[in-house]
């Protein structure tokens, strides 16, 4: 479809300049494009007489017929409302525009099929290189890949909003992978700050957001500095959608180098998990897990340890506070404000976040 918008938009743009009137059918004769735009759609009986012909070009009830001829098949049929040595050279003008239009169209297509291979590790590192060269795609330079998942099935509605963001589709590519991943590989000129990326997958995220009205989720793999490896960036920013959604599910940019503890804790055994936790509550960590004091919890790490400020952010008299942290001690024995302690129980909840996404999934 995208195809047929650009050639017909060459087809107006000759016949608005010389005044005559183009078109172009398939191989049966069906007119794809034309100037006169009433006729798409329809059966061109001098076409269908030309293409019986087997001849390169030729004058036919009044029109000039020429051939397109890709790789040897007769892809297309261009004419051109008119005869004569003028009309001859306008045909041969546009038809070697279209040719130019369509082996532009089909190379950016088989990029799309060459970048999506990689990213799924579908081709042979050795035949990597060689597909680049015939594409005009540059091996080395730095690019970053970022995953984009949105919440529910977007169709290509995420492609559509990052084509439109970034025009560029010789150097950045906006690949497909299934109705809810959408992978942009993207060229960085210069060394880029890794903040100047995480602010650019900020405004994906909201930019998607808003135009689809969905919940999105952006993932930021590793640089790379050669195409063969955007395949692990891929994979990358795949984990960091996954850990980060466990154990920070508000964020909307998750950054594989910034997945911090939670890294580890997704890669322990789950009886490890269960040991841990029973070491730790004691039995008593259906009280901690209750949201208000979660909440509390979450909210004095976030502040440093302060108890009054802690108290101001979550619109509680300071000694309700101390009270919720001196049961925490009482029952668990954790002082909150001592670090080892702290460090303990904030393990610990993410470990009890870790095994609640396992029972999700229905892994456990």
């Amino acid at each position: 479809m995208e195809l047929l918008k650009l050639i017909q938009s060459a087809i107006d743009k000759a016949a608005e300049t010389t005044g005559f009137g183009f078109g172009m059918t398939d191989s049966s004769g069906l007119i794809l494009a034309c100037s006169d735009k009433k006729k798409n759609g329809m059966m061109d009986d001098g076409a269908r007489e030309f293409i019986s012909q087997n001849l390169h070009a030729m004058d036919l009830h009044e029109r000039r017929y020429r051939r397109m001829v890709i790789k040897n098949h007769l892809e297309n049929v261009v004419f051109i409302r008119s005869t004569g040595e003028t009309a001859e050279k306008c045909l041969d003008v546009l038809t070697a525009g279209i040719e130019s239009i369509r082996m532009g169209f089909d190379e950016k297509g088989d990029k799309q099929v060459l970048i999506r291979g990689i990213l799924l590790d579908n081709i042979l590192p050795g035949d990597v290189m060689l597909r680049c060269r015939e594409l005009h795609i540059p091996m080395e330079g730095q690019r970053a890949v970022i995953l984009v998942r949105t919440a529910k099935p977007a169709g290509t509605g995420v492609l559509e909003v990052l084509q439109s963001m970034f025009p560029s589709k010789n150097r950045d590519f906006i690949v497909l992978i299934d109705d809810l991943d959408t992978v942009l590989v993207k060229e960085l000129k210069n060394r880029t700050d890794r903040g100047e990326l995480e602010q650019l997958c900020s405004m994906i995220a909201d930019t998607v957001s808003s135009e689809l009205m969905t919940k999105v989720v952006v993932g930021l793999g590793g640089l790379t500095d050669n195409i063969r490896d955007i395949a692990r960036s891929c994979k990358e920013a795949q984990m960091a959608i996954t850990i980060g959604s466990i154990f920070d599910g508000e964020q909307t940019v998750l950054d594989y180098n910034k997945l911090g503890i939670g890294r580890l804790i997704y890669q322990l055994p789950i009886k490890m998990c269960h040991l841990f936790l029973n070491e730790v509550f004691k039995g008593g960590e259906a009280y901690i897990f209750q949201t208000e004091i979660l909440n509390s919890i979450q909210q004095f790490f976030d502040s440093d340890f302060n108890v009054s400020e802690a108290a101001k952010q979550l619109y509680v008299h300071r000694n309700t506070l101390v009270y919720r942290l001196d049961k925490i001690e009482r029952d668990l024995g954790l002082n909150l404000r001592k670090f080892n302690d702290a460090m303990v129980l904030r393990i610990a909840v993410m470990v009890k976040k870790y095994l609640n996404s396992l029972e999700n999934e229905g892994r456990i």
